[in-house]
């Protein structure tokens, strides 16, 4: 299942100003946590991108005004044509955009710092996808993920923290108020499950 095939690129194209919030809060509470170069470095996977509201946000924030972030390469997936395409319109330099299903990476072993997963852990095969993420990312590598934070999600969290338990360290599990409550944690790779 895709994001296109829930929400009309109409839906998904006018909640731009909410993700910014949501970037926004979230990376300031990370910053009290750790340092954000070291989350946002070398290689970034967006699994789910949709528009690609959260390359927007790093190139704005990071790249341009606070030029603190330097060596950070994302890569966007997202299974949807459409939504590659609405990215692909923006021209995301610091983007490369692929079309995949995040419970199938076509990446090597190992091979990311840090994947993001914003509003889209719902959508993967809890299994295969979250077991690509740990196939994908590096030791000692970020996994950041976002959800809305509504009941019917809340089961979600307590599996993937009982899921990660192993090769994993809960470093921040958080709350973001906005226009749109979002539930956040933030794990590290400590070794292979």
């Amino acid at each position: 299942m895709c994001v296109g095939s829930i929400f009309s690129n109409k839906v998904y194209g006018s909640w731009g100003v909410i993700q910014r919030e949501k970037y926004e809060k979230t990376f300031h509470e990370l910053e009290k946590l750790v340092d954000i170069r070291k989350i946002l470095s070398g290689l970034v996977l967006d699994v789910g991108a949709g528009f690609g509201y959260f390359e927007e946000f790093i190139s704005e924030v990071y790249l341009k005004n606070r030029g603190h972030i330097k060596n950070i390469k994302i890569i966007a997936i997202d299974k949807d044509r459409e939504m590659l395409d609405n990215c692909l319109s923006k021209n995301l330099l610091q983007a490369n955009l692929v079309q995949a299903d995040g419970n199938a990476l076509p990446f090597r072993d190992e091979i990311f710092n840090c994947v993001v997963c914003f509003d889209t852990a719902h959508l993967l095969n809890f299994r295969e996808g979250f077991n690509e993420v740990m196939r994908v990312l590096k030791n000692g590598g970020y996994f950041l993920i976002t959800e809305p934070h509504i009941e019917k999600y809340d089961f979600i969290f307590d599996e993937i923290k009982n899921y990660f338990n192993l090769g994993f360290s809960l470093i921040k599990e958080f709350v973001i108020e906005g226009r749109e409550k979002e539930h956040g944690l933030l794990f590290r790779k400590i070794g292979k499950a």
